[in-house]
């Protein structure tokens, strides 16, 4: 072997491109060009990753998201397959459940105390929160009805009635 085999061999450990790169981005403050920082971001990214697989362990439920990078190490995540996020569905009880108190008591707050006061807990095992019922709400097209009493009349029923305007009656 000659002295420049045994020299690339020796700097393959770091790369000249990387090198050439890394001094760049050191002297050049936009070195993909001057966009937005997140195009920036995501463009380097897709320089960084080599390989993109998915695998899924029947066992533990998972999707995996293996990913090889340009350097050559390896990463792994896991997610929960949407066998497990079907799992974590509201139970059409509990959307019933939830749809009567809501119509009953029209207040999300009254609804969480009575359902978290029942023992019942959501479909993470979790009590239930604000959030928690909103999005249930939000889902299952369930409208929180307006309770008022007969003799009682909305900002637009007045304004209707005595004929005002909608700026009149905010200001006014």
């Amino acid at each position: 072997m000659n002295t420049r085999n045994i020299k690339r061999k020796q700097r393959q450990t770091f790369p000249p491109e990387e090198k050439r790169n890394y001094r760049t981005c050191q002297t050049n403050p936009y070195p993909l060009g001057k966009d937005n920082e997140h195009q920036g971001q995501k463009r380097i990214v897709r320089l960084l990753i080599s390989d993109i697989t998915v695998t899924k362990d029947r066992q533990t439920k998972l999707l995996f998201l293996n990913v090889r990078w340009q350097a050559g190490p390896f990463s792994r995540s896991g997610h929960p397959s949407s066998e497990c996020r079907r799992q974590s569905q509201v139970s059409a009880a509990m959307v019933e459940k939830v749809r009567a108190l809501t119509m009953q008591y029209a207040d999300d707050k009254k609804t969480i105390a009575l359902l978290n006061e029942q023992g019942l807990l959501g479909a993470k095992g979790r009590p239930f929160t604000l959030h928690m019922i909103k999005s249930i709400r939000y889902k299952y097209q369930i409208i929180r009805p307006l309770l008022k009493s007969e003799n009682e009349y909305t900002v637009n029923q007045v304004q209707k009635m005595f004929n005002i305007s909608s700026i009149w009656s905010i200001t006014g």
